[in-house]
């Protein structure tokens, strides 16, 4: 551990680039295998109960354009969406500041599924969940199984659907932008 007389303060290899406030160096000899150079504990008191939502995470603040002012930008955190007597599950969530308020952007749950939009203490239902509109472009589409089957806008303001039917890719049925089928 070291504070240079810069400022920056440096754990660990000597290597460490310089130009970050803080450079944690994690130096080894491994080559195919990734370890944690840096642990944020959520540690508890033991004066209750921990349930679901305790946890910690990453607050990025930053000043506003006029009176030096202090205002959250975004979080990443970290926190329980299993807590049990026997074991304790996380989901990780990222946020964003919209004049200095945070809100909930994407949640990745301790299940895999990710929602995106802002869940609150709700569940993500799917393995993707979606609040709100989603937007593709024309020509873009929404593919099952590897390509067996598709849904599509496509050119004209036409929606498509296709199946896969041993050897190529089949339309099945189409919404015309005025209606027919």
């Amino acid at each position: 551990f070291r504070v240079q007389e810069d400022g920056e303060v440096r754990i660990g290899g000597a290597g460490a680039d310089g130009g970050y406030k803080l450079n944690v160096v994690d130096e080894s000899n491994r080559t195919t295998t990734a370890e944690t150079a840096l642990l944020l504990y959520a540690k508890h008191d033991g004066s209750g109960t921990t349930g679901e939502g305790f946890g910690t995470g990453i607050r990025f603040w930053g000043d506003r354009a006029s009176g030096n002012v202090e205002q959250n930008m975004g979080r990443i955190m970290c926190t329980a969406d299993v807590n049990s007597g026997t074991t304790i599950s996380g989901a990780l969530s990222f946020e964003t500041g919209v004049a200095g308020v945070l809100n909930e952007r994407l949640r990745i749950t301790s299940a895999g599924n990710i929602g995106i939009g802002d869940f609150g203490s709700s569940t993500v239902p799917q393995k993707l969940s979606v609040l709100g509109s989603m937007y593709m472009r024309q020509g873009d589409v929404i593919t099952w199984n590897n390509g067996d089957c598709d849904i599509g806008g496509i050119s004209g303001y036409h929606l498509r659907f296709r199946t896969y039917d041993g050897s190529q890719m089949q339309e099945r049925l189409r919404i015309t932008s005025e209606g027919n089928v």
